[in-house]
């Protein structure tokens, strides 16, 4: 359900994404990253591998949650808000290609109830959904060089491999705090550059 709420605004944003001047397209991009950054910095559990994995162990739901065994019962309130989260999350796929679990995990956890392990799980699956679609909407009208897409992907894998294993071996504070500093960095740079381009 959320996944196919998405569909409307993964086209939607995709369609924004070729009118926005690219320069307002960054400079909203960056204000994005800031928020990732400061999603890490107040230690949200599905922004590392090793939060996740306390996350999964603990079955950590928020305040007020229900944990999610079956699925959700369906009423008018609870369609509501799946279509408007998945709207909101399928607009943001289409307009900058992202859509991970930053966005996705607070919606099912804040808005649906979904305890901590069910929201990362089911995240994942409405990623490759979202992704899926943006793709879909953008192949009549972007080429996709397909070797480098391949290349990239291999050199990808490698780096998840490499960094699992990292992630296992270094402190979590430090890898959120080192990676939220890259964010802001990478986020106030595109900013700058952005604001530069549109003066």
């Amino acid at each position: 359900m959320f996944g196919l709420a998405g569909l409307g605004g993964s086209i939607g944003g995709s369609a924004l994404n070729r009118r926005l001047d690219p320069n307002v397209l960054l400079l909203a991009f960056a204000a994005l990253v800031l928020v990732a950054a400061w999603r890490m910095l107040a230690d949200c559990p599905s922004c590392t591998k090793s939060g996740e994995d306390r996350a999964l162990a603990s079955g950590d739901a928020p305040p007020g949650s229900v944990k999610v065994v079956a699925g959700l019962r369906v009423d008018a309130g609870t369609l509501t808000k799946v279509l408007a989260a998945g709207t909101l999350v399928g607009f943001f796929t289409g307009l900058f290609g992202v859509g991970g679990g930053f966005i996705i995990v607070p919606a099912l956890t804040l808005l649906l109830g979904f305890a901590m392990p069910e929201a990362i799980g089911t995240s994942l699956l409405i990623i490759a959904i979202n992704a899926a679609i943006a793709l879909a909407a953008r192949l009549g009208t972007a080429t996709v060089d397909w070797s480098v897409t391949a290349l990239f992907t291999l050199a990808a894998l490698a780096g998840v491999l490499a960094g699992s294993r990292t992630a296992d071996r270094l402190p979590v504070r430090t890898m959120l705090r080192s990676f939220a500093a890259l964010l802001v960095g990478v986020g106030a740079y595109t900013a700058a550059r952005s604001v530069l381009g549109l003066t």
